[in-house]
């Protein structure tokens, strides 16, 4: 018999941005108009701050998005930067393109913005954090409905799964989820790795325009993006075709920098000497429709 405990109305896969936002939507949206606050299980393999090189700039809808969860406080004491919109590089030439009607996003450390985001969340009525890795999805008997998460608690002395139920559960474990292809069903597709990005971090450097995104276009080569994350960190994002090639820290250094505006690099090159390059890949993934026959129910 499953403990009470491991009973909730819902259940979030994942607490990255899209878990958090859904998990203190679902707990403060439905607050009073029920007698007490909905049971939701936030389920994440580590909590500890993440250390990623995207998901770091926060467009104007995004601010807003925020502002209409009541989340917007997310990006107080992050250290996160105004961005008042782009500047595009070509050849030495400049074109100013500012977000409309004064709109403004923010970028920053990502993992400083999902700490922050996890803390809102878990501050919201009824929502329980639950650090364990979900491995399977529970199928209710004899029909094609799910109803619940099999996972592993951190720290556990064994590797003893433990079973959690809901009558919905919500997977947001992200771009390179583990339960797309069983969620999708027949109408799965594989996303498609196009090019890739590169990254690291500048310090001290001035883009062409403050407080504005930079994208130089590169000969040769896909756009390069800056933009500050941080009081003295800029990153820099370089898109690489895949396959990548061999020697990446020589093809950044004989085909990209040159390229770019000579103020920054140095800064790049003394950036590659200081650490190593990091890489994400750019997927492209197309839209697919949910909730059709072939797909699981009880389950987005």
């Amino acid at each position: 018999m499953t403990p009470s405990s491991n009973r909730f109305d819902v259940l979030i896969v994942g607490a990255g941005v899209a878990g958090c936002a859904l998990a203190h939507g679902l707990a403060t949206i439905t607050a009073s108009s029920r007698s007490k606050p909905l049971k939701i299980g936030l389920l994440e393999r580590s909590f500890a701050e993440p250390d990623r090189i995207v998901g770091e700039l926060l467009q104007p809808g995004g601010c807003a998005a925020l502002r209409k969860l009541g989340m917007e406080d997310c990006l107080d004491n992050i250290g996160a930067v105004p961005v008042r919109g782009y500047c595009v590089v070509n050849d030495g030439k400049q074109v100013h393109i500012p977000y409309p009607d004064g709109h403004e996003g923010r970028s920053f450390h990502h993992g400083r913005f999902i700490m922050s985001l996890r803390k809102k969340a878990c501050e919201a009525p009824g929502v329980m954090p639950i650090e364990a890795t979900v491995s399977s999805l529970i199928t209710a008997d004899g029909s094609n409905r799910i109803h619940g998460v099999c996972a592993t608690r951190k720290g556990s002395d064994s590797d003893e799964k433990e079973n959690f139920f809901a009558p919905l559960v919500l997977v947001a474990d992200g771009c390179f989820s583990n339960f797309r292809a069983e969620v999708m069903g027949e109408a799965f597709q594989k996303p498609v790795t196009r090019s890739y990005f590169v990254g690291t971090i500048l310090k001290d450097v001035n883009l062409p325009i403050d407080k504005h995104g930079t994208v130089a276009l590169v000969r040769g080569s896909g756009p390069v993006l800056l933009y500050q994350i941080g009081e003295h960190d800029t990153r820099i994002l370089i898109d690489v075709k895949a396959p990548l090639p061999s020697d990446l820290k020589e093809y950044v250094l004989d085909k990209v920098v040159p390229e770019l505006p000579e103020n920054l690099q140095q800064a790049i090159v003394e950036a590659l000497e200081r650490e190593r390059l990091r890489r994400m890949p750019n997927s492209f993934l197309p839209p697919v429709e949910q909730g059709v026959n072939s797909q699981k129910r009880g389950l987005s």
